[in-house]
């Protein structure tokens, strides 16, 4: 399994925030049977915006094979749009050279008309979307599978959603995301030690209700 939404790498973002916690956190998801995780620290965001030396220079200390390469969890915003194609860290590139990278979306454009208008502007640009914790943005299963139908944008959902009780409407909503087959990945979004219980719990709950897609919701192989 592969996990490629995280926040690890210490003292970058909202994450972890100690060379030891980090440790014990690739720790703690190789136990749960993860081959490799890509870090994730939180780029353009309103608070945070790490350099790629500082990137680099986390990832130094850990000398695991666990850790192969990063990406970031950009915060969409015009800027991002307007970027050059050399400046993007992917998460991968297709066969056909589209460049996938997360997005992440802040509360000012949780609306269904800035979210398409955000995919369609990466797209122009030759970039595919993977829009991280789908579940928070509150839009309906319609509009999910209308965007996939209309653009090249992949879906992710957040394990600790699924570690959250049956009654909880995000994961009532993930879930029927999940039955729909829309989903592209699930990820951790690991930020601290104290979440390793909803982690795991959120993985159970995957692994068990729907093992057919272990392989494609813990992958890196995306294609329009």
């Amino acid at each position: 399994m592969i996990d490629l939404h995280s926040h690890i790498l210490f003292n970058l973002d909202d994450g972890i925030k100690t060379k030891e916690k980090m440790f014990e956190s690739i720790k703690f998801l190789s136990s749960l049977g993860y081959m490799e995780i890509i870090p994730t620290p939180h780029k353009y965001h309103i608070l945070f915006n790490p350099k790629l030396e500082d990137v680099k220079e986390r990832i130094s200390y850990i000398k695991s094979s666990m850790i192969k390469r990063f990406s970031f969890e950009y915060a969409f915003s015009t800027v991002l749009a307007d970027k050059n194609n050399n400046e993007i860290v992917p998460l991968y590139v297709s066969p056909s050279g589209w460049k996938v990278i997360m997005i992440e979306f802040l509360p000012f454009m949780y609306r269904k008309n800035a979210i398409e208008k955000a995919v369609y502007l990466l797209n122009s640009k030759g970039i595919s979307p993977l829009i991280a914790h789908i579940e928070r943005y509150g839009m309906t299963e319609k509009f999910w599978v209308e965007l996939k139908e209309k653009y090249s944008v992949f879906l992710q959902v957040g394990l600790k959603t699924f570690a959250k009780t049956f009654f909880d409407a995000k994961k009532k909503h993930a879930i029927k995301l999940l039955e729909l087959g829309i989903i592209d990945n699930a990820s951790t979004d690991l930020h601290s030690t104290e979440q390793f219980k909803l982690v795991e719990k959120g993985l159970d709950f995957i692994l068990k209700k729907f093992p057919n897609l272990k392989e494609q919701l813990f992958s890196i192989s995306f294609e329009s």
